[in-house]
Parts: C-alpha cells; structure tokens; sequence
C-alpha cells in the first residue's frame, strides 16, 4: 500500500511513490523535498518535486493526514479525484504523466532547436582585421561546439520518442491480440450456449 509519510516528506519517506512510478516505466531523476511545513489555504502542506529523466517536472503538496492537496506537471495544476486515496491519486498522476511525455519530448525538441546564439558585433576598423577574425573564429567554434551539444539533446529526445512510440505499437498489438483472443472466446460462448 502507498502511503505518505508527512513526518518524513523527503526522499526517503517518499521511496514507496518513487517506487510506483519507476514500476510504471517513469524512472525519477532526482526529487527535490524540504520538509518544511508550509501553511496554504488553512492548511499546513509540504511540498515534494520529482524530475523524471523524460525532463518532466511533478510538483506533489500533501496534507497533514497525508491525502493529496495539489499536484502540477510542467507547472500546470492536473485535477485529481481520488486525494484521500494515495495508491489511486497516484495511478490517476501517472496516466497525466505518460500522457504528456510524447508531446513534452516534441516540444522541448522544437525549443532547442529553436534556441538562438548570438554572433558578436564586429567592431569599427579601429579593431585590426586580424584580431576581428581571431575573435570571429573564437565564436564560431563556441557556436560548433555548442551545436553538437544541441544535436546530442535533441538526438537523445529523439531516441527516446522512437522507444515511447515503440512500446505504443507493441500495446496496440497487445491490445488487438487480446481484442481477437475475446472475440473468439465470445465466440465459443455462444455456441456453447447455442448447443445447450
């Protein structure tokens, strides 16, 4: 059974969350958790951030008794309807996090991509053209270099997007196989049923 321990709201006294996550395919990075008591609405909370290794971000805020008080991936509050029930609130959560991570993976892809270095200035001929070249040449290798890290990233995303597509397809063929499994199953039934 899942259980918040409030006393403990750290690493340690969260390893069972941990844990359901990491047995759902989500492995956590690092988790972020004070163990400071906050007060927030009449209520006195503690606060806990879990970075999974996708990049995404799950802030987690429990109550006292240890039911669930707010919840937010990426900074964006998700709803979540069993707050007095861990073991659901938490698969509730993780159905919100493998959702997202599809389309989180894309976007953060598209804002490296995106991401903008700045070329200097060239200065006014009082500058030598030697010394303008040399510091033109210092940029560019700073911009390669930052370059391949940015391709490196976006590669990384990319694998990861292809194995997440991946195990997609292997569920559906699950799922049809399993779908045609019933269907014959059905089948029988009714012909048992027929011949009785």
């Amino acid at each position: 059974m899942i259980s918040i321990d409030f006393k403990n709201f750290n690493e340690k006294g969260l390893k069972k969350v941990m844990a359901a996550f990491e047995k759902q395919d989500l492995p956590i990075k690092t988790v972020e958790a004070t163990n400071r008591p906050k007060r927030e609405s009449g209520f006195q909370t503690k606060a806990a951030t879990f970075f999974f290794e996708s990049g995404q971000k799950l802030l987690l805020k429990a109550k006292v008794n240890g039911s669930i008080f707010q919840v937010k991936l990426n900074n964006k509050a998700i709803p979540i309807k069993h707050v007095d029930n861990l073991k659901k609130a938490v698969a509730e959560v993780i159905t919100f996090v493998k959702k997202n991570e599809a389309k989180f993976l894309k976007q953060q892809g598209k804002r490296l991509a995106k991401k903008k270095i700045a070329m200097p200035k060239l200065k006014p001929a009082t500058t030598s053209a030697k010394k303008q070249l040399a510091e033109v040449t210092s940029a560019l290798d700073a911009i390669k270099g930052e370059t391949v890290d940015l391709e490196a990233e976006k590669q990384e995303f990319n694998t990861q997007i292809e194995g997440k597509n991946s195990e997609l397809s292997d569920l559906r063929e699950k799922l049809a196989s399993e779908n045609a499994r019933t269907e014959t199953l059905q089948a029988e039934l009714d012909g048992l049923r027929e011949a009785a």
